[in-house]
């Protein structure tokens, strides 16, 4: 959750603006920048399931 897309809500930037800067930022992520919970020291995820028996 480290992009804020409000500006486009907000009508101070356009949708085709706000893609541009999330691919930027998925980029720089994926080349190695720390995320926020990164920064924070949480490096596990979990996804849940819907049906623990499926």
């Amino acid at each position: 959750m480290d992009f804020d897309a409000s500006p486009v809500i907000a009508g101070t930037k356009s949708i085709e603006k706000m893609g541009k800067e999330l691919l930027e930022e998925i980029i720089a992520v994926a080349n190695g920048k720390v995320v926020k919970a990164e920064a924070l020291g949480f490096n596990d995820i979990a996804i849940s399931r819907v049906c623990n028996y499926v």
